[in-house]
């Protein structure tokens, strides 16, 4: 047995200064869902023209299998990536979220959004 600390003051510290900054990053990927801007959607919204406007067409794609913390900075554990991007975005409904926000956004467009590995934000034609 180790007759050492197990952690030191300083390291939870950094521990804790590491998680926060990469929820901070994560959260910033998610502006495209939470604050969304013509520069968010305006290059795949022209790729989906170019080829024709396919039905569910993605144009946003939200992702971090494998790479969410295990227990995130607010002290809680999230098993699915699905809960650990609901906390990011600060809400109980990625679709309620997309209503309030992205459909507003893509006047004209009709948004649909879908969790498969990612969650994803899709366009067809109205």
């Amino acid at each position: 047995m180790s007759s050492g600390p197990v952690i030191s003051f300083d390291e939870l510290v950094s521990a804790q200064g590491k998680l926060i900054a990469k929820e901070t990053k994560d959260r910033a990927t998610l502006l495209p869902l939470i604050a969304p801007t013509r520069e968010h959607y305006l290059e795949r919204l022209t790729t989906w023209a170019t080829i024709d406007f396919p039905d569910n067409f993605i144009v946003q794609s939200f992702c971090f299998p494998g790479s969410y913390p295990v227990v995130c900075a607010d002290g809680v554990s999230r098993a699915e990536h699905v809960d650990y991007i609901k906390y990011l975005a600060n809400t109980d409904s990625l679709e309620t979220l997309v209503e309030t926000n992205v459909v507003p956004a893509l006047a004209g467009i009709k948004v649909s959004c879908q969790m498969t590995a990612c969650f994803e934000i899709r366009v067809s034609k109205v």
